[in-house]
């Protein structure tokens, strides 16, 4: 099977959405070895260094963040390669859909939808594309197929779930302690990106809720990792609630601080209300860490409620206040949600479950009529 990916981004930024990427493209590779299939990848943003962390067996394309180049490099690759299925990482590559249907009508065009991206009614004119151009959407959630099939009018069958996935721990894990200088008995921890159209992670109302969490456990502390213009708004709202010294932003980590960091930490909390599926919470449950999570969007997916983590209502302070003391009152029940947590992982998370899951909606949607 010839597959053409097209992406925004794969290893030039750091987010989701380039993380799918990632595992999307390294499983195309693995699927390759020992056959003939052939593996392009046409990403926009990425460069040419950034083309050198591609794995092999693949054909990288970076265009350095010019759509003219993307586009001629699209139009170039489907008239040379006629490539079976066409892969489009995000909506907004939808148009280059358009193209493929007119210039190679035998491939088949799968479309991937991450979340917040396809919940709202599109243009016109990317509905029309969607609908007429894109044989199956694979979807990383039930809970944005089921916004997506609304928002755009698409027949259920037309919906495949995908779900993201991480790479099981290979080694011991780092043994608990301080990492860098972090404090407290009891240690919060969030991981996001701090942009302002981030703000739906709900890192706010965690600092809005410290107080009542310092009230019953005063040597709390809150860490976050990550970087972005948000960063300036929550550091004015901690010195605003009286919590600036207990709230510690740390900026970009590298992946083995970060792992350190995980491993020293107690309870993982982002009570967002906008997840398309929250590969970050599984990150968390790999190390063993009990979630605080939203109830709007597609955490309580991956997060079950009690299992391995609690589920709140992402505009209540109170509750999210409330979710982290019961948490860190029982340290029984976190270890035992957070033993549930990786166990779920490994069932259900993997990557070689997601591998095989990719390798199977390929082959549907190259059969599909």
């Amino acid at each position: 099977m010839k597959v053409l990916f097209c992406a925004l981004g794969i290893y030039s930024t750091i987010g989701g959405m380039e993380s799918a990427n990632q595992r999307l493209l390294r499983s195309l590779a693995e699927l390759r070895c020992g056959h003939n299939e052939d593996i392009t990848a046409i990403v926009l943003w990425d460069t040419e260094t950034d083309a050198a962390q591609a794995p092999s067996g693949v054909r990288f394309v970076p265009c350095g963040r010019s759509k003219l180049r993307m586009v001629w490099q699209f139009l170039q690759s489907i008239r040379r390669e006629r490539p079976d299925v066409i892969l489009y990482g995000l909506v907004l590559l939808a148009p280059l859909a358009a193209a493929a249907r007119w210039i190679a009508p035998s491939a088949k065009n799968g479309l991937i939808a991450h979340g917040i991206e396809v919940w709202a009614p599109p243009p016109w004119w990317r509905r029309l594309i969607v609908e007429r151009c894109v044989d199956r959407v694979f979807a990383i959630s039930e809970f944005t197929a089921l916004r997506m099939q609304q928002a755009y009018g698409l027949p259920a069958e037309r919906f495949a779930i995908l779900h993201m996935a991480v790479d099981l721990p290979c080694g011991p894990t780092p043994p608990d302690g301080h990492v860098g200088g972090m404090h407290g008995t009891h240690r919060l921890l969030t991981v996001s990106r701090l942009s302002r159209v981030d703000n739906y992670k709900g890192l706010d109302k965690v600092i809005e809720a410290l107080p009542q969490v310092l009230g019953a456990f005063p040597e709390t502390h809150y860490y976050i990792v990550g970087e972005g213009a948000w960063r300036e708004e929550l550091e004015r709202l901690a010195a605003a609630r009286g919590v600036a010294d207990r709230v510690h932003f740390l900026g970009r980590v590298s992946d083995g601080t970060l792992q350190e960091i995980y491993a020293s930490s107690d309870v993982f909390v982002m009570p967002s209300r906008g997840e398309g599926f929250g590969i970050v919470y599984l990150e968390a449950m790999r190390h063993k860490l009990p979630i605080v999570a939203g109830s709007e969007d597609a955490s309580p997916e991956v997060v079950i409620d009690g299992l391995c983590g609690l589920i709140v209502n992402p505009s209540d302070v109170p509750q999210i206040g409330a979710a982290i003391r019961t948490l860190l009152a029982d340290p029984e029940r976190r270890q035992h949600m957070g033993e549930a947590g990786l166990q779920r992982v490994a069932a259900h998370f993997t990557h070689d479950r997601f591998r095989a899951r990719l390798a199977e909606l390929l082959e549907q949607t190259r059969a599909a009529s």
